[in-house]
């Protein structure tokens, strides 16, 4: 297990994670902006990866035979995500969908 420390730039609060897995990606708590992931891109899959909102896991990319799916209970989300592996292009996309989702929370 590795244990990670998070600030948010935005409001300035500091999130500590520890988790064994590889790919994360997170959220402050309090203003919900993106503060950043942690992946294995260009050294193994980046999915699954566990999303993040503070200590709160909110959703999950999914990955098979380069497609990935964003999946959250928590807002009701099952979406198959046109952005791919290059780039992190399939995070980008969950992470701009998810902001819309605790924004209208």
């Amino acid at each position: 297990m590795r244990k990670n420390q998070f600030k948010c730039e935005d409001c300035g609060k500091t999130i500590n994670i520890t988790e064994s897995l590889g790919n994360i990606i997170v959220y402050c708590p309090d203003c919900h902006k993106y503060i950043r992931c942690l992946c294995d891109y260009g050294f193994g899959p980046v999915a699954p990866c566990d999303i993040f909102c503070g200590l709160e896991r909110i959703g999950l990319i999914l990955g098979e035979k380069g497609r990935y799916k964003l999946v959250s209970r928590k807002y009701g989300i099952e979406k198959d995500l046109v952005g791919g592996y290059k780039n992190l292009a399939c995070y980008e996309e969950a992470t701009k969908i998810l902001e819309e989702y605790m924004n209208k929370s």
